[in-house]
Formats: C-alpha cells, structure tokens, sequence
C-alpha cells in the first residue's frame, strides 16, 4: 500500500499501543535489521482490506538463511479470517512456505489464533530457543523528553534535579516505585547525555 494511504489507514485503526502506530510498524516490519529479509520492501508494509489491518514484515530466525513471514499486530472483528486468507495468497505466491508468526496480540486475538485450525503455540516452532517470545506484559512506552529534560538559555539540554534525570517522569502509572528496567534505561540515557 501507499506511504499516504497506510498512513491514514494506520491513524484509523490507532488503539494506543505501540504497534499499532506508524513507528511501531516500521520497527516490527522493517527490512533493515540483522535478520530482515524484505529487501524489495525495506521500511515494512502495512496490508489493510478496509476491515482489517495489520503490519507484514520477513525474517529469518538466527541461523537460518530462508524467512519466515510475520505478520504485526492484526486489527478488525475477525483476525482469523484476514490473517488465513493473506497467508494463503502469501503460500499461493510462493512466499510464506515455512512458519509464518502472528504477533502483537492482545489475550483475546492470541486465544482466537490459538484455537483456529491451522495455529499452533510458539513452544512447537520457538522464534529463539532462549527467547521463544517477547514478553509484552511491559511493552514500549512512550516518554516525553520535555518531561526529562529542561534547556539552558542557549537551548542546550541539561538535565533535571542535581544532574540526573528525574526518575519521577519515567515511573510506570500505578506502581509505588520505578521499574528496574525503567530504571536500567534512563541511567543509559544520562550517561549517553553526559558523553554527548
């Protein structure tokens, strides 16, 4: 589809998870990281019937040449159905002939993958035998930097409180205490300031 028109498409269907947005989509689908294997499409596509949407990217499983079709956080009433019927045309055209992954499902769209004939769990074919799937019990967040941040009269960054950032902006809404990684993440950061 068209920059213009998955735009659109992907601003009709926003739910306010990360995947469902135009950086989540070429994050997930792109061609460009050390597995992608879209090289006709690099940045990702986005397919859309007008009912459903979901991103469509292709890679390969760490040690393997050949790719795996995956399919990026299906939306509409019946995923099942969208999803079968483009892996379907996908196998017809002589694409999709290993494990395709569906991925970026909330409980209810995983369940009904899940009990459709055809899906298995990812124990049966794992991504990676560390790391059979990604945890998305915590997914990406998105942080304002203006809250981090503040800027010197000459709109250089310095940062808040005592020269570290204020922990404060970046703990997760309802927990009495910032998370570890949270944590892990902005002390990178403030050193990635103080080197630059």
């Amino acid at each position: 589809m068209a920059t213009e028109d998955a735009h659109e498409a992907i601003q009709e269907n926003k739910d306010g998870s990360f995947a469902m947005s135009e950086m989540g989509m070429m994050l997930y689908t792109n061609g460009y990281n050390l597995r992608g294997q879209n090289k006709e499409y690099p940045n990702g596509m986005v397919y859309t019937n007008g009912e459903h949407i979901f991103g469509v990217g292709y890679f390969a499983k760490e040690g393997e040449q050949d790719g795996h079709l995956m399919i990026v956080a299906p939306r509409g009433d019946n995923i099942v159905q969208a999803v079968d019927e483009f892996i379907e045309k996908a196998r017809a055209a002589g694409i999709a002939e290993s494990s395709v992954y569906v991925r970026f499902l909330d409980e209810d769209k995983r369940d009904q993958i899940l009990e459709a004939e055809g899906y298995d769990s990812i124990e049966k074919d794992p991504w990676h035998p560390e790391a059979m799937q990604e945890d998305e019990q915590y997914p990406s967040r998105v942080v304002t930097l203006d809250k981090l941040l503040n800027f010197d009269e000459q709109g250089n960054i310095k940062t808040k409180v005592g020269g570290k950032l204020d922990m404060e902006s970046v703990m997760i809404a309802g927990r009495d205490k910032v998370e570890p990684s949270a944590r892990l993440s902005c002390n990178g950061f403030q050193n990635f300031l103080e080197k630059n």
